[in-house]
């Protein structure tokens, strides 16, 4: 069997360190054990207490980010939380409405700009769920998604892009759920 530092690429070699997983200080948190609640005798799944379980052995900037993300949430969820029937901690709905508000009110300022319809999309489509009112967030969707249309009606991931079938989609779903006579107007249904 070949060792992984063989089977990258001669130009890779001299990009990536392979240092070994074992040197490196592994995230610790009850690994492979189930954590009880205080308030009750419901167990927390493993998925949410311990590393996961298949690790890829090469060392990247990547992988040491993800480790560092592990060694960040893992004592969270660890941690004492009003937890549902099932052990999982409850959801606190005004922090994620927070987060998901921040991130269609910067949606013009997302660096990749094919992602830009998909963030709104998804944060409206968590506002929904979490019971807010998207009519507020009409005039910040529209004036986002207006620079993304093109004369055939279709929309780019951004200003000046050739219109697509993903960002077209992403948009014609975030502007029928602020809805408005200016938003369904936006889609051009002809050219489409």
């Amino acid at each position: 069997m070949a060792s992984f530092e063989n089977a990258i690429p001669t130009a890779l070699e001299e990009q990536v360190d392979l240092i070994p997983r074992e040197s490196l200080e592994q995230p610790r948190l009850q690994e492979n054990t189930i954590v009880r609640d205080r308030t009750d005798e419901l167990p927390v799944p493993e998925l949410f207490t311990s590393l996961p379980p298949i690790r890829d052995p090469l060392v990247t900037d990547t992988s040491l980010a993800q480790d560092e993300i592990l060694r960040q949430c893992l004592p969270f969820h660890a941690g004492t939380f009003d937890r549902t029937p099932q052990g999982i901690p409850r959801l606190n709905q005004d922090e994620h409405v927070d987060f998901l508000s921040d991130a269609i009110q910067n949606a013009k300022h997302i660096p990749y700009d094919p992602l830009r319809p998909w963030v709104v999309y998804w944060s409206l489509t968590g506002l929904s769920v979490l019971g807010e009112d998207l009519k507020r967030w009409r005039d910040r969707v529209l004036e986002t998604f207006l620079p993304m249309q093109n004369p055939n009606g279709g929309f780019g991931g951004g200003h000046g892009q050739t219109s697509h079938a993903a960002p077209s989609y992403a948009v014609v779903l975030s502007l029928a759920m602020v809805g408005g006579n200016e938003s369904l107007d936006m889609i051009d249904r002809r050219a489409l």
